[in-house]
């Protein structure tokens, strides 16, 4: 076997594990609103998340607009 037979195969899954990246991505940024998937949150990044939602009603999107109820 000749090792030019074996491209198509690399190819595939190189395709493959790339298409399944790309996709993972776009549906985390749909629905985290434009943002990607948050690593490492520990318990100070918790607490800055609920402030921000009480500040601006969003933990996603910060504004320095107030939220007036």
């Amino acid at each position: 076997m000749v090792w030019t037979e074996s491209l198509p195969g690399i190819g595939v899954i190189v395709g493959a594990l790339a298409a399944s990246g790309f996709v993972m991505h776009t549906v985390q940024k749909l629905f985290h609103k434009g943002h990607t998937r948050r690593y490492f949150v520990d318990e100070w990044d918790r607490q800055m998340m609920k402030r921000d939602e009480r500040i601006t009603g969003s933990v996603d999107i910060q504004s320095d607009a107030p939220r007036y109820t």
